[in-house]
């Protein structure tokens, strides 16, 4: 009997420093990538740890799957941040190698 590797296990979509996003219900979230969890979900999914920043609080941390999250784009970075703080600037977010 062989064990069969998902491509999504053999190569991850994203690294720790690189921003996501993912929707829940209607609101739209934006996260930081602390940590590549690795394929521990059922049949190898990749799951990843992250870091979301709250305006009125201390960030919070949590994992979701790779499937569940994609590339955070500048617009939502944007709209992430309160209106007098910046978000980075595109050229200064990590690019991916995996791409």
């Amino acid at each position: 009997m062989s064990i069969e590797t998902s491509k999504s296990a053999a190569k991850p979509k994203f690294r720790v420093g690189e921003w996501v996003a993912y929707t829940s219900g209607i609101s739209r979230h934006v996260a930081e990538v602390i940590e590549d969890v690795g394929p521990v979900g059922a049949r190898g999914r990749r799951f990843y740890r992250l870091r979301e920043p709250i305006w009125y609080g201390e960030p919070v941390e949590y994992e979701l799957p790779e499937t569940s999250l994609e590339p955070a784009t500048h617009d939502d970075l944007k709209r992430r941040y309160p209106p007098e703080q910046q978000p980075p600037s595109p050229d200064d977010l990590p690019q991916s190698d995996y791409e």
